[in-house]
């Protein structure tokens, strides 16, 4: 490769992004997570070259939309870093440079002026969301199969307590790495998508099927409402298509139609989710048994049985809750949300983060914070609405499926790590697929 096209990579923010999503997905997976981390530190620093070459010298970061409240909402955690001095600066100052990241890199994808070039950009992450998913589920389920649960350098693979979790850190993150990759696969299935070859059907099912039973086995109830919600926001943006604006008129029939839609949906989950748990039990006995490996009474089963259905995360809102009302105005600063729960409250906090990303960001950075991000997101939801309704044909191509994801994500996000609380998959890719969305909805015509 020429001295000029490893120079024009370099600067493009388009290779960047690519690069760092998938980097960042493999800092879950058990086998590559250190390496990955280590990467991540290089990348970063790439990053703020690009920043500075492409966004703030062009004074392109100007034209974001609702630059101001982004701007506003930076600068209340900068007051918030420094008020909390010296607790958790280097973390909060990352935090901070992390948001400007997703903000501005990501989300601000729309202010580069080339629409062609982000609809290729957004098919290459589609297409490396169908396979390597795909892959790595395989690769889990697999070894689930044929040894059950099993410890690799201080990881336990297969399967941990009663659910799969493959060679991934955790069962929450295979399912939401299994939903996405579905996600993906539909909309590769989908009508008139320029983007189709080299993506045989035979293939998009062969992944739905996979990452379809590593969901059900992964028993995350969080990826399992993401794909829910995503569902009927796709009938909903179906009454768009037909009707139209009229889509308002007879509000109480076309709730009551997506209430029962999505009350059917979530009961047929649940009921798959029994059936592949069962099935799966009953696969990895008889193997075992044939086998030799171990007896049949030690065998351990996918399924949690009778549990407690929020894991804990009602005690987390609670403390997050107390720690909010301790510091309403600007926050502890997401560095020192262990080390303020660990002098502040009577119970310690279970887990680094409060597995709701809005609660986070509101403990973190404060009302004030709050009311700036709010602000934004409640400018990017009208204009996705308006984007949705506005077409006299209904909605236009992969429109309704970013929309859909957006709605799905939004919801998600308020019992997972998401949105600004973590340097996480899940957190950038919601920005980076956010900037897509926004790149359809400003070029709509």
């Amino acid at each position: 490769m020429s001295k000029k096209i490893l120079l024009k990579n370099f600067c493009s923010n388009s290779t960047f992004r690519i690069i760092y999503l998938v980097n960042i997905l493999f800092i879950q997976v058990a086998f590559f997570r250190h390496i990955a981390i280590i990467i991540i530190y290089f990348l970063l620093a790439w990053s703020l070259f690009l920043l500075i070459k492409n966004l703030v010298l062009s004074k392109k970061f100007l034209k974001v939309k609702y630059n101001k409240f982004i701007i506003l909402f930076i600068a209340s955690m900068i007051l918030t870093v420094v008020i909390r001095m010296p607790d958790g600066v280097p973390w909060n100052l990352l935090m901070v440079y992390h948001c400007v990241l997703c903000f501005f890199m990501f989300y601000g994808i729309h202010v580069e002026n080339n629409f062609n070039q982000n609809k290729k950009e957004m098919f290459n992450i589609l297409k490396i969301l169908v396979y390597i998913p795909s892959i790595l589920s395989l690769i889990g389920l697999i070894l689930a199969i044929l040894k059950n649960e099993f410890k690799f350098y201080g990881h336990t693979l297969g399967v941990k307590s009663h659910r799969l979790v493959g060679i991934y850190e955790n069962s929450n993150t295979l399912g939401l790495l299994s939903v996405l990759s579905i996600i993906s696969c539909c909309i590769f299935l989908k009508k008139n998508i320029e983007q189709k070859r080299n993506l045989p059907i035979w293939v998009l099912i062969c992944c739905i099927l996979i990452n379809l039973i590593c969901l059900f086995l992964s028993d995350s109830n969080g990826s399992f409402l993401f794909l829910a919600v995503y569902i009927v926001s796709m009938i909903f943006c179906k009454f768009v298509k037909y009707k139209g604006i009229k889509t308002l008129e007879k509000t109480e029939v076309k709730t009551l139609i997506l209430m029962l839609s999505c009350v059917f949906i979530v009961f047929s989950l649940i009921f798959l989710k029994a059936l592949f748990q069962n099935i799966f039990n009953i696969l990895i006995k008889s193997i075992h048994l044939h086998t030799q490996n171990i007896k049949i009474d030690s065998s351990i089963e996918i399924g949690r049985g009778n549990y407690e259905i929020t894991s804990g995360r009602n005690l987390l809102i609670l403390q997050g809750l107390r720690l909010f009302f301790r510091f309403p105005i600007m926050g502890i600063g997401r560095g020192n949300l262990v080390y303020y729960s660990n002098r502040f409250l009577l119970d310690r906090l279970d887990y680094e983060d409060l597995h709701n990303g809005y609660l986070t960001i509101l403990v973190s950075w404060g009302a004030l914070g709050f009311f700036f991000i709010m602000f934004f997101l409640v400018g990017i939801c009208a204009l996705l609405l308006k984007t949705l309704f506005k077409s006299k044909n209904g909605v236009l191509g992969i429109y309704s499926s970013l929309f859909s994801l957006m709605v799905a994500y939004s919801v998600y996000s308020l019992f997972e790590i998401t949105l600004l609380s973590s340097i996480t998959f899940s957190c950038d890719f919601f920005w980076v697929i956010l900037g897509y969305t926004v790149c359809y909805a400003l070029n709509f015509k």
